[in-house]
């Protein structure tokens, strides 16, 4: 083993959690340990005992070899398919949103000519977008990334009603898309705050 290998464990570790979808506090969770345990792994000022690397090598399907560097290739290509499984999804996803966008946008110019603005179709596709990628997020527990995808939704739903009632409007229309974005802010915070304390207690 070289002689950096708690340099490579500490990376590895870092790099498995976020690849899983873990903060810190979860994993501690699961591990019964502290996030603070956690933070020094992965800053390479500890090392975890025996135990507690089985039961990462068990969580995140790779050997206690690949996490110290002994076997460097195995442990990649699990990881590298599930992103790019997830990479096509998206993709798809996004594909068919666009496709169904155009094919409703198509139907409007020849069976609704009378209806103004049809290309507002456009528009409200894309919190639609949005939406299925924050699900897609909030699935694979990526909280944060969840939490900006479904604030976009929002915020672009509130530039669609605009341009769907009018300028006129826009004012109410921001003002309470502000407040709803305030309010999930302060539920999440309220929410972090009490795992926090169920932790510590």
């Amino acid at each position: 083993m070289t002689a950096n290998w708690k340099d490579i464990l500490a990376n590895n570790l870092a790099r498995l959690r976020r690849e899983n979808g873990f903060t810190q506090a979860e994993l501690g969770e699961k591990l019964n340990y502290s996030d603070k345990s956690v933070s020094k792994w992965e800053r390479g000022e500890g090392v975890p005992d025996l135990q507690v690397m089985i039961a990462l090598s068990d969580l995140y399907g790779v050997s206690i070899d690949e996490m110290t560097g002994r076997k460097q290739t195995a442990s990649t290509a699990p990881v590298r398919a599930k992103a790019a499984d997830r990479t096509f999804l998206m993709i798809v996803t996004q594909s068919v949103i666009g496709l169904l966008s155009i094919v409703l946008f198509s139907a409007f110019l020849l069976f609704a000519k009378e209806m103004p603005k049809k290309w507002l179709v456009f528009i409200y596709a894309l919190p639609v977008a949005c939406l299925c990628t924050g699900v897609y997020f909030t699935a694979w527990k990526l909280y944060a990334w969840a939490y900006g995808a479904f604030s976009s939704v929002m915020w672009l739903s509130c530039v669609a009603a605009q341009l769907t009632l009018g300028a006129h409007l826009a004012p109410m229309i921001y003002i309470l898309g502000a407040i709803l974005q305030l309010i999930s802010v302060i539920v999440i915070g309220i929410l972090l705050m009490t795992r926090k304390k169920k932790r510590e207690g």
